[in-house]
């Protein structure tokens, strides 16, 4: 039997060996019934000697008969005069999907797709593009329109590639001849295709999955070889393996006995590709390689030939969670990313690499020569060219023998050229494959350079004007390190926060190759000669700041979530060095990021601990020596339980939390029983057997090194009840969890988590965006800390990291941590979390010199980062970037382009342009009284309290808003009302007095932006009043919704803001918002005026102003903004109509005309309308559709309001900042949005400050530092959170100021609340005072006092 079985298997090895060898018969078959040419008086470039003036070159039966100066014509020749034709050899194409059918398709509707990749695992069939067992010759179909198009661009032959996925599948090299495909191979199963294409809705759908699945397969392959090769060898006392087709089909290329060709465009794809070839001993080609340039020393030193594409269109990898599916072209190409794409080819050539042109994802073939005259025109020697298209592929592909040069006996493969292929006039006339034929289409329309898109349409002309060039993006966030690498830096004169050992002023940092050799007072510490001094004076010196939970610079996807169990893909193989987000984390301090697999996955992928070394390599960035993490999460996030059920869908495994702790047991389970399996074998070798190894499984062997104790967990965890499960598997199994990641509801069991050893990376203040984030509180890190945890705070953002110092002051204003405990939990602790603390996280001999230089204390409201050092090199220096106010200096004031304003324009032809002016109508009273009814949810004035006790606040320092602060003053309160202020005011006998001596007395903080009593929870849509569901919904109220109970009130309150407006968010015309102070018992209580204004989503290209729900108008295609915009016209033309219908009295307001009825006031300019919006056009156009309409506006955004200070300024429109704690566009000076208020304020623009959203009301105040941290003076800063915002808001006869008359919306605070760490003492709403006790503070007193178990 076992003989029987081994027959079976050598015939079954014969028949997949028949391609082959079919493959190799056909490369001598000549080509039947093909006449003989002799083409004479022609100019031949045989390629592999040298050109012949003036020629004849005879072809016969499929082949070169005769080449040279001096041949004759045989008789029975079809003679053609080619005199003014240059004769080469066909072109070779190595890398072609020609024939080869699209990507798969999949339904777009997320259930439909899911429906289907289910019915398809069910039947058992193949996952495309995990297909190495396809073979191009099976999926090839002749189409001849293609086959022409290739030969009209002179390629004759190609290495046809199924296009699809990670494993594409076999080429075959084919001649492009009409006919059967047999009669065309010149050699089949050439080689094994792979790339980074992930696939959607299945596994890998990430970019570090694909990695991860190629490992996995080609170790299954070395296996599965090893596994047949023993059975053949002892049958007897062997099972036979099971047979796997595309194990099968790998088992060449696994063994180095086929070449692998790998997609790969950008420089990241081709080292990662590289680094695969080397881990797996694989022969690998790269293909593609638009970048290969940057790579050029990795591509010389593989010693492996490089298939670049013609399609010269520059490229990026996906940055992200999201990260795409491949990478893509770049929709805006600066000049020097063409010019480097068109250059990429000669520079490889100059480096030393060989190099073949492919055709390689080109569009259109006219676009083939074209784009290679460009990469010789860029600096490819004409040599080097020729070669490229002729005998380097045919060499490449192992077929120069019969391909790729002009030599008696090879193929009869011919391009006939008018004149030379270099000539940008040049014309291929006929091409001759195999002998056969093929005059070219000569119909003068050559396509347009899909490279440089010089026939692009003049808007995308304009879009690649506005974008940034790579200059101006060097300048802006340059690359480290900064004035060179010095061996010997010296940090002196500074205050030096040490983090372990206090605080030293006037101090100095040595800092000798990379490494702290001193730290002290100025005078202890000697400078050696040579050594690079930053002057720190007035500076405040801290370690580097730590983020031990970030995302950023991941390529291809974060998140590898269709499996629940992922421990095989790891952040390493995926970073992207080029991620802007490493530069402003730098400017932030941030020296050393954990960059984390994503939350979707019970148990995730691998983690990466990055130096912001910005400039250098992927492979520089990572921290060296550190051990390995795995990402672990618990909770809602990988249980999905907040997406309903799907019918016909089957829903991945766990659903619930008790799903959780099983998955958890079973996999640790299954990891105990993989590492017995190699403990077993490892024996019988010791015992001196030769037993075959157990099959490698990159998942399991992971999951081993976890209960081993090799890789560390950091676990995303939310409530008390999963962190506690977590610890009891981790202890069952008989490992630690290292870190649990956000935590935020550790300070529930914080006496469980350190008895554990775990410790702990938290948010500071980021809550109630989820359920199981109710309880997150501020004093969580306090908590836990005094309870014996190690604690850190974490960013989790690209744009918290920008701001660690600001999380971390709060760990004092929450909880009362002293600074230096405050510190470490961005330094120091966070170091611990990872094992590096004995390389960073304090200032100490021995350590890593990676410092962040304050111009203040860290902790206070003015301060920014002035420099980041990382092993004693400069990475940042603020005097060395682009600032914002450098690049508004350097610039040169442009007209409006088109004769329009701002982004519309105006198209005399349009019927809106026939339009006549419009004067507002007078309304008579009767008319006015119907149209704006004193009802249900109207207010014109807060309600206040005819109390009879006075309220005095005494002895503290006075911010009035109205002149210079009174530096002990008494202010006396009553009915609602500031009564009196001054320094000599009399105290009334029966007042009740607040002491505030040594405190500081403010207005109330008026928030201009948020969702508060309309939001509570998040991702709770039962607790979200916020979005309408029609397009237009001027008739909807905020007022008539606000929930007078919602917990972000007192929260708001207990941190000085008082007043805030809550607006909706839904559609284009969102509603009227209400002004609101943060008490009352009633709805109409907590509203102070409505309708305050209407809202407005103002249509834009790229916006994101983040508006008060938090939202804000995203991205939309043109065809959008100018149908939304046209929609928004017409209803102000409407309502203009409709005001002079009921002016005249032809209609009476009714409920059926409400929606037009509310927006009379708007139209009259009676009621402020706040247009949303974030980009530079829709700024413009949002301020040209105010003066068309002649409107009472107010803008709303943040991002690119730099960019148009001075329109907004001679428009005299204010603006609502914010959110400043928000990302700088693409391309943008890192601190564009920090500088913004400085702007508007030197420009002479109203703006006050708003935060959006719900939950981060109260951190108004943090917002406004920032500005003032970027050249904002504080009073103004205080006033655009006072005094401006109730002006703009039209009640600065109410709110804003401390004086007689004012509502009494106070706040007494410990310090200024600008910054970070001061705390609030007392607030008075309407002249009552208001409790400060919160959800968060009910909850700090319970589990700060919770009894020790």
């Amino acid at each position: 039997m076992a003989r029987r079985n081994t027959l079976r298997l050598t015939a079954a090895l014969f028949l997949l060996a028949l391609p082959i060898a079919i493959g190799q018969a056909e490369r001598v078959k000549a080509a039947p019934d093909v006449p003989t040419y002799a083409l004479v008086n022609a100019r031949i470039v045989p390629v592999s000697s040298r050109p012949i003036p003036s020629g004849t070159l005879v072809l016969r039966d499929g082949k070169i008969a005769a080449i040279g100066p001096n041949v004759d014509p045989p008789g029975d020749a079809i003679v053609m005069d080619a005199d003014g034709w240059t004769l080469y050899p066909g072109f070779v194409d190595a890398h072609s999907a020609l024939g080869m059918p699209g990507p798969p398709t999949l339904p777009q509707d997320n259930a439909a797709r899911a429906r289907a990749i289910q019915a398809r695992q069910r039947a058992g069939e193949p996952t495309p593009g995990l297909t190495p067992q396809l073979e191009a010759v099976s999926s090839y179909t002749a189409d001849r329109d293609a086959l022409q198009a290739a030969r009209n661009a002179g390629v004759t032959a190609a290495a046809i590639v199924p296009p699809f996925g990670v494993f594409k599948g076999q080429s075959a090299i084919v001649t492009l001849r009409d006919g059967l495909l047999t009669d065309q191979v010149v050699r089949g199963q050439w080689a094994q295709h792979l790339g980074f294409q992930r696939l959607r809705g299945e596994y890998p759908g990430t970019l570090m999955g694909a990695m991860a699945s190629i490992r996995q397969h080609y170790l299954d392959a070395q296996w599965y070889d090893a596994a047949w090769t023993r059975y053949r060898e002892q049958p007897a006392s062997t099972d036979r393996p099971a047979y796997d087709e595309a194990l099968q089909a790998l088992r060449n290329s696994a063994g180095g006995d086929q070449p692998v060709v790998f997609t790969a465009w950008t420089e990241n794809e081709i080292l990662r590709a590289l680094k695969l070839a080397d881990e797996l001993g694989l022969d690998m080609i790269i293909s593609g390689a638009v970048e290969g340039w940057r790579a050029a020393d990795a591509l010389r030193a593989a010693d492996q030939p490089v298939l670049v594409s013609l399609d010269l269109r520059p490229r990026s990898g996906p940055v992200g969670f999201g990260g795409g599916l491949a990478t893509s072209p770049i929709d805006d190409p600066t000049s020097e990313d063409v010019a480097d794409a068109e250059a990429n080819a000669g520079r490889l050539y100059a480096a030393g690499v060989t190099v073949a042109f492919t055709g390689t994802d080109l569009d259109d073939s006219a676009d083939y020569l074209d784009n290679f005259r460009a990469a010789v025109g860029a600096g490819l020697s004409r040599d080097g060219a020729l070669r490229a298209l002729t005998i380097t592929p045919a060499e490449i592909l192992g077929v120069d023998d019969v391909l790729g040069s002009l030599e008696v006996g090879k193929a009869a493969n011919v391009v006939a050229v008018e004149g030379e292929i270099f000539d940008a006039e040049a014309r291929v006339k006929a091409v001759w494959v195999d002998g056969a034929r093929y005059d070219a289409d000569d119909e003068g329309d050559r396509g347009g350079r899909q490279a440089r898109g010089d026939d692009a349409d003049d808007a995308d002309d304009d879009a690649d004007e506005e974008a940034p060039s790579r200059a101006e993006r060097e300048r802006r966030a340059p690359y480290g390190p900064l004035g060179g690498e010095v061996p010997v830096t010296a940090v002196r004169h500074g205050t030096i926060m040490t983090a372990v050992n206090g605080t030293i002023s006037n101090g100095t940092v040595l800092i000798e190759n990379g490494t702290i050799t001193a730290v002290g007072p100025d005078a202890q510490v000697a400078i050696p000669a040579g050594a690079r001094e930053i002057d720190a004076t007035g500076m405040w010196v801290t370690p580097g700041l730590l983020d031990a939970h970030s995302h950023m610079s991941i390529e291809g996807g974060g998140n590898e979530g269709v499996n629940s169990v992922t421990p095989e893909v790891r952040i390493i193989d995926v970073i992207n060095h080029r991620d802007d987000a490493i530069f402003r984390a730098l400017a932030g301090g941030v020296t050393t990021i954990n960059v984390l697999h994503g939350s979707a996955n019970a148990i995730g992928g691998q983690n990466a601990i990055l130096k912001m070394r910005w400039g250098k390599s992927a492979d520089e960035l990572l921290f060296d020596d550190v051990a390995r993490g795995v990402k672990f999460a618990l909770g809602e996030n990988p249980t999905r339980a907040s997406r309903p059920a799907t019918p016909g869908v089957d829903r991945r495994y766990p659903g619930t939390r008790m799903g959780v702790e099983f998955l958890l047991r079973k996999s640790f389970a299954d990891a105990r029983e993989y590492q017995a399996e190699w403990d077993e074998y490892e024996e019988a070798r010791a015992r001196g057997g030769d037993p075959l190894a157990p099959r490698r499984d990159l998942r399991l062997e992971a999951l081993s090194e976890i209960v081993s104790g090799d890789i560390q967990v950091h676990a995303h965890s939310y409530r008390a009840d999963e962190i506690l499960m977590l610890l009891r598997v981790a202890e069952d199994f008989g490992f630690r969890i290292k870190t649990l990641q956000h935590v935020l509801e550790g300070y529930k069991v914080a006496d469980e988590i350190a008895a554990h050893g775990a410790g702990a990376s938290t948010f500071t203040d980021f809550w109630g965006y989820k359920m199981e984030a109710w309880d997150a509180i501020p004093y969580n890190m306090a908590i836990m800390h005094e309870r014996g945890v190690t604690v850190s705070v974490n960013s989790d953002s690209d744009e918290r990291v920008r701001r660690m110092y600001i999380e971390a002051a709060k760990a004092v204003k929450y909880g009362g941590l002293p600074e230096q405990e405050a510190l470490q939990m961005v330094t120091l602790n966070a170091a611990n979390h990872f094992g590096i603390d004995d390389r960073v996280g304090s200032i100490e001999v021995g350590k890593d010199g990676d410092l962040a230089i304050f111009t203040a204390h860290p902790f206070v409201g003015n301060t920014r980062v002035q420099y980041t050092l990382i092993e004693g090199q400069i990475y940042f220096d603020r005097s060395q970037v682009e600032t914002t106010e450098d690049a508004l200096s350097a610039l040169t004031p442009e007209a409006p382009a088109g004769g329009g304003e701002g982004g519309i324009q105006q198209d005399v032809d349009s019927p809106n342009a026939r339009i006549a002016e419009w004067t507002p109508p007078t309304l008579p009273p009767a008319v006015r009284a119907a149209l704006l009814p004193a009802s249900y949810g109207d207010v014109a004035e807060p309600m206040l309290t005819d109390d009879t006790t006075p309220i005095a606040i005494v002895g503290g320092r006075i911010l009035t808003m109205t002149g210079a602060p009174i530096e002990r003053g008494t202010i006396v309160v009553q009915g609602g009302r500031i009564t009196a202020v001054g320094e000599d005011v009399r105290v009334p006998d029966d007042a009740q007095v607040i002491d505030a001596t040594g405190m500081t007395v403010s207005p109330g903080m008026i928030n201009a932006g948020t969702s508060v009593g309309l939001s509570e929870i998040g991702a709770v849509s039962e607790t979200n009043d916020t979005r309408e569901i029609e397009e237009i919904n001027s008739h909807v109220k905020a007022s008539v919704a606000i929930h007078p109970d919602s917990e972000m009130i007192p929260i708001a309150r207990a941190n000085g803001v008082t007043t805030a407006i809550a607006a909706p968010a839904g559609g284009l015309i969102q509603g009227q918002s209400a002004l609101i102070d943060m008490a009352g018992w009633t709805g109409p209580e907590v509203v102070a005026r409505s309708p305050l204004a209407m809202h407005i989503d103002f249509p834009e290209i790229g916006g994101g102003g983040g508006g008060p729900g938090g939202g804000g108008g995203g991205p939309q295609t043109q065809e959008a903004v100018d149908e939304q915009l046209a929609t928004l016209r017409d209803w102000m033309h409407r309502a203009r109509a409709h005001a002079g219908a009921l002016a005249a009295g032809l209609i009476a307001p009714t409920e059926q005309t409400y929606t037009l009825d509310a927006l009379v006031p708007v139209v009259m300019g009676e009621l402020p309308v706040v247009l949303d919006t974030s980009s530079e056009d829709g700024i413009k156009a949002a301020l040209a559709f105010l003066e068309e309409f002649q409107l009472t506006g107010i803008l709303a955004g943040t991002r690119d309001v730099w960019k148009v200070v001075d329109e907004i300024a001679e428009a005299g429109v204010p603006v609502i900042l914010g959110p400043i704690q928000a990302q700088p566009g693409e391309g943008d000076p890192y601190d564009s949005i920090f500088v913004a208020a400085k702007l508007l304020h030197d420009a002479g623009v109203q703006f006050a400050f708003r935060t959006g959203g719900a939950s981060a009301a109260r951190n108004l105040p943090d917002h406004a530092a920032l500005g003032v941290a970027f050249g904002l003076p504080r009073d103004a800063a205080w006033h655009a959170l006072t005094r401006g915002a109730a002006e703009i808001l039209g009640v600065g006869d109410l709110y804003g100021s401390v004086e007689e008359g004012m509502i009494a919306n106070l706040v007494v605070s410990e310090g200024d609340l600008l910054d970070i760490p001061t705390q609030v003492k007392h607030v008075l709403i309407r002249g009552q005072e208001v409790s400060i006790e919160t959800h968060h503070t009910r909850l700090w007193e319970q589990y700060g006092g919770r009894p020790r178990p």
